[in-house]
């Protein structure tokens, strides 16, 4: 999965991965811009929380997640990035952005996709129940 740049000129910070086992690493999200559609809006407010939960669990278990990354957490945080992940390239299909467009500063508005919409709304449930795996996992 290719990580838009649009989201690294965010006022979020980047949510860096500590060697759990990743290749890929979650970026948070902007805030949409006033007047989205509320799904867009619902994929950001998800996506803001997931990832700062993600980033905090990925520092806490960086080292235990190093010396093996087979455990249930570390496969959690993981999966949870690839959710976030998931649910970013979900967003983009669903505002009609393309790889070229998505990368824009400032985004181009998001005009719904009505055949999209399924799809981040299965993303955005897919990264809940990630993100309550992995609170499962590590309480």
């Amino acid at each position: 999965m290719k990580l838009q740049s649009k989201y690294l000129a965010s006022a979020l910070a980047m949510v860096m991965l500590v060697g759990v086992g990743c290749t890929k690493k979650p970026v948070i999200a902007s805030p949409p811009p006033s007047g989205q559609p509320p799904l867009v809006v619902n994929a950001r407010d998800t996506l803001a929380g997931a990832s700062g939960f993600v980033a905090n669990a990925q520092k806490q278990y960086a080292k235990e997640c190093i010396a093996d990354p087979t455990q249930g957490k570390c496969k959690y945080i993981n999966q949870a990035v690839q959710g976030i992940n998931a649910t970013i390239q979900a967003e983009e299909a669903y505002c009609g952005w393309s790889p070229a467009t998505a990368q824009q500063v400032p985004q181009p508005p998001c005009i719904p996709v009505a055949s999209a919409a399924d799809g981040l709304s299965a993303a955005i449930a897919n990264l809940t129940t990630f993100v309550n795996q992995l609170k499962g996992a590590i309480q």
